[in-house]
């Protein structure tokens, strides 16, 4: 499990919450940058120091910060990955949102499907916030796990 955010570049003129909903519905296309993925990556790196590049077979790039931030940028998006139940909840943060401003800055938009918005500046503390409470539940699932009883046999298993 993890918390994700796509960034994409918005069609000029359209809200980037209502592009992202019709580029889900494929009823749009991302809108291709004329950055190259090699200026956007060393934007963030610049940026967000503890990035590692790797360049992948497909052309991609991905991006891998010690506190175990993940982003994959290609020509239509960037995801940006961020694993639950992991210690340093404010450091992951705190890397992802420093990279969104970066590539804000480049004309990209930040979609949140956790919070189904396009980040703001402000939203720092709601994604941390809905990271939290998320990872809450990962003690009940392993109790409730624990003391489950293990199902019977279902009626037609007379042996």
């Amino acid at each position: 499990m993890s918390y994700d955010l796509t960034l994409f570049r918005p069609p000029e003129g359209l809200d980037p919450l209502e592009a992202m909903h019709r580029i889900e519905r494929e009823e749009a296309q991302f809108r291709e940058g004329e950055d190259s993925l090699q200026l956007l990556a060393e934007l963030v790196q610049t940026r967000v120091p503890g990035f590692r590049q790797t360049l992948t077979a497909d052309g991609s790039v991905e991006l891998d910060h010690d506190c175990e931030v993940q982003m994959i940028l290609t020509r239509r998006e960037i995801s940006l990955t961020m694993p639950y139940f992991r210690p340093g909840v404010s450091e992951m943060m705190g890397v992802a949102s420093e990279s969104v401003r970066a590539l804000a800055e480049r004309g990209y938009a930040a979609y949140d499907p956790q919070l189904d918005k396009v980040l703001t500046a402000p939203d720092l503390g709601a994604m941390t916030a809905r990271y939290r409470e998320v990872d809450q539940v990962l003690p009940h699932l392993v109790r409730d796990a624990k003391t489950r009883q293990p199902a019977s046999k279902p009626w037609w298993m007379f042996w």
